[in-house]
């Protein structure tokens, strides 16, 4: 699998279908990170200031267990950027462009959080210890990951094709499997 096989967009005009969507999508980012940090216990403050640098607002996630914070930005071109603190206050910034990951299927926003919302249901309702790993395993996946070019990389190299959606990339193995699981169950 290569690069090479990825047709990519090559503007935010072309992923979103109108700025109201691009403005939803972000909320959802930003709800996903806020999830992700609150269901793993490291929350400890959200705060949204002005940005100096970019003069945009910017989120800012602070967590209990490091002190330290994520900081995202929808920066005036349109990407995002997303911030990791590390030792001694310093940022590490990734960005989420419009021309990562494969922009050539079927797969859209909504089938998408129906997708998560069935196979949580079937986490809940999983009686073999087996099943709800399997489960939990397909949702991690299912929850995509930002799109950007080191997380891109990151699924090429395992061998997961990388589909666009949004601001997310989520492998297409993943997508397949995931709907064949609800259709199995349901």
């Amino acid at each position: 699998m290569s690069k090479e096989t990825i047709t990519r967009f090559q503007g935010w005009g072309e992923l979103f279908s109108n700025q109201e969507s691009a403005d939803q999508q972000y909320k959802d980012l930003l709800a996903d990170m806020r999830g992700e940090y609150t269901g793993n216990g490291t929350l400890a403050n959200e705060r949204t200031e002005i940005d100096p640098e970019f003069g945009v607002e910017s989120t800012i996630f602070e967590k209990t267990h490091s002190g330290r914070a994520s900081k995202v930005l929808r920066l005036q071109n349109g990407n995002v950027q997303i911030s990791f603190e590390r030792k001694g206050g310093v940022f590490t910034p990734v960005e989420i462009k419009p021309n990562v990951g494969n922009r050539n299927h079927n797969w859209d926003i909504d089938q998408i959080r129906e997708m998560q919302l069935g196979i949580r249901k079937l986490i809940d309702n999983a009686q073999e210890i087996e099943a709800q790993h399997d489960l939990t395993t397909l949702f991690f996946y299912l929850k995509g990951k930002p799109a950007t070019e080191g997380w891109e990389e990151t699924m090429l190299f395992n061998e997961r094709f990388p589909q666009r959606i949004g601001y997310k990339i989520y492998p297409d193995d993943t997508l397949v499997k995931a709907k064949k699981v609800l259709s199995m169950s349901g």
